[in-house]
Formats: C-alpha cells, sequence, structure tokens
C-alpha cells in the first residue's frame, strides 16, 4: 500500500535581451512534499533527497562580436530544515552561492569554450553531500574550489 502523498512548488524563468548584443536571465525552483507513512493524518516533510531546497540561478551574457560569447552566472541553493525538524533528513541544508564565467568562441569549424567556475572559490557542500553526510560521513565532501576548464565541442 503506497502512503498518501503531497508535492508541490512552483518553477519560473526568465529572459530579456536588452540590447543586440546583451541577454539577462534567472531561474527559480521551489519545492515542498511530504507523506503520511502509516495514514494516520499526520504529514512528515520528504528527505532532501527527494525535495530539493529553493534553487536560483541568473546570469548575464554579452555577445561581445558575431563568433565570441561571454556569460556570467550565479547559482544559489538555499536553506532547508523541514525534513530535519521532522526527523527525516540528519541534518539540516545549509545555503550556498557559487559564480561561474563561460566564454565560448565559434571557430567556424566547432566551438572552444573557456570556463572559471566557482570564481569567488567558495568552500561549499552540495546539497548531496550534505544531506547524506550524517548517515555515511566519506561522502561529505566539499564542492569544486576554482577552477578552470577549456574544451572544444563540434557537431558533424
Amino acid at each position: 500500500m503506497r502512503a498518501p502523498r503531497r508535492v508541490y512548488g512552483i518553477e519560473g524563468t526568465i529572459d530579456w535581451q536588452p540590447a543586440t548584443n546583451w541577454a539577462l536571465g534567472s531561474t527559480v525552483s521551489w519545492q515542498e512534499g511530504e507523506f503520511d507513512e502509516d495514514n494516520d493524518g499526520t504529514f512528515l516533510a520528504f528527505d532532501s533527497f527527494t525535495i530539493a531546497p529553493l534553487k536560483v540561478t541568473a546570469y548575464v551574457e554579452n555577445q561581445t562580436t558575431p563568433a565570441w560569447r561571454n556569460r556570467l552566472q550565479l547559482l544559489y541553493s538555499g536553506n532547508r530544515s523541514r525534513a530535519f525538524n521532522d526527523g527525516i533528513d540528519g541534518a539540516p541544508i545549509n545555503a550556498y552561492v557559487t559564480l561561474d564565467f563561460l566564454s565560448k568562441i565559434d571557430t567556424g569549424h566547432g566551438e572552444v569554450i573557456v570556463g572559471v567556475n566557482n570564481i569567488l572559490n567558495t568552500l561549499y557542500f552540495p546539497v548531496y553531500s550534505q544531506a547524506i553526510a550524517p548517515f555515511f560521513d566519506p561522502l561529505n565532501f566539499a564542492g569544486s574550489g576554482i577552477s578552470l576548464s577549456l574544451s572544444y565541442r563540434f557537431t558533424w
């Protein structure tokens, strides 16, 4: 028999091009959910593996030349303590912010992509790490610090 469940939330996306070479945008995703395991009318929050905390992204992008595009993007992952307060999660989930920069150059035969991830070198623990840590500490690893990536992509 399945336990009664309630899942609800909201998602939204905004993209705007204020000028020919500029674009701005953002996404928001919030969800919550609960279940009644023994069907007694008392609902408990789903764990943070099932329901993620608030997530907000934002970006500003510039088409510097017809073949060169640059983007600065931000990720905010919010706090979530409802499952911890209900005794479901082993610890509350703490918020974090990361900022990334991507630069793409179209060579005519593919695309060169340079990325600088976590520009602010933020020490953070991804939601999964925070959720699993109280149960299996070796999986409680920090997210990557500042890193540089270089890739080449082509389509045939």
